[in-house]
């Protein structure tokens, strides 16, 4: 096998391909296993999904505070 070539899935990013897959440090994979512990779910992407879905109007609205409209767009439509 060659060595240095990523064999893994991209997807589609504002910035372009991206592995889809996240390293995490010690502490923040700690709290994310903490939170889906609390949460009562047994797969760690409903976790990331409920965060998510959690999260997406505040950070509209710190968005659209912002004075750039370029970043607005940008943010707006990696939610959607």
């Amino acid at each position: 096998m060659e060595r240095g070539k990523n064999r893994h899935n991209k997807i589609c990013a504002v910035q372009g391909p991206r592995d889809w897959r996240m390293r995490l440090s010690l502490d923040v994979a700690h709290k994310l296993f903490d939170l889906q512990v609390l949460l009562g779910f047994d797969m760690t992407i409903l976790t990331v999904q409920w965060l998510l879905t959690m999260s997406k109007s505040v950070i509209k609205q710190l968005v659209s505070a912002s004075s750039s409209s370029q970043n607005e767009e940008h943010f707006t439509s990696a939610l959607e």
